[in-house]
């Protein structure tokens, strides 16, 4: 992605932060100039890795696809960010003041589940009719144990993170 300038994603689009879009203006690939101009650019993406798939928008620049909220958080810090999250978990609202760059544990976080209630760093067991706790640091899953409730198994986690650095 480093390879894209502000100045040459300007050149393609005109920025509409009021909407979180961008809107073509020129396209890479001239035979396409005339048709896309002053459409909105882009289209839906479902990311089906995850176990509750999410929307985004998505747009090819030079045979290469971004995703949308990572090229508008370019287009106002002038930073490539590795992970953007929408703060409201709704993956096709790409206006500005909806997006923050995190870590990867903190997207997770913010995942419908945990804001609908759902604590984080818990999760029930079938298996052993129990909650369970880990984390992972460094790429490396850290069982924390197995506790009788949710808020328990959430406490553990959250010890974990203070313990590891990590908060």
């Amino acid at each position: 992605m480093e390879n894209l300038t502000r100045e040459y994603l300007l050149n393609l689009f005109d920025y509409n932060r009021e909407q979180g879009v961008l809107i073509w203006k020129n396209h890479w690939r001239p035979a396409n100039a005339e048709f896309l101009r002053g459409r909105v650019a882009g289209s839906i993406w479902i990311d089906e890795r995850r176990t509750d798939p999410v929307k985004y928008v998505g747009v090819g620049i030079n045979r290469v696809y971004y995703y949308l909220h990572k090229i508008i958080w370019f287009l106002e810090t002038d930073e490539w960010a590795e992970v953007i999250d929408h703060i409201d978990g709704n993956g096709l609202n790409n206006k500005f003041d909806n997006l923050r760059s995190v870590s990867n544990r903190k997207n997770s976080q913010n995942r419908k589940v945990h804001r609908n209630g759902k604590l984080v760093g818990a999760w029930w067991s079938n298996y052993h009719g129990t909650w369970r706790s880990e984390i992972t640091v460094n790429g490396k899953k850290i069982h924390l144990g197995s506790y009788a409730t949710e808020l328990e198994a959430h406490l553990m986690y959250g010890q974990a993170l203070i313990n590891h650095g990590l908060v």
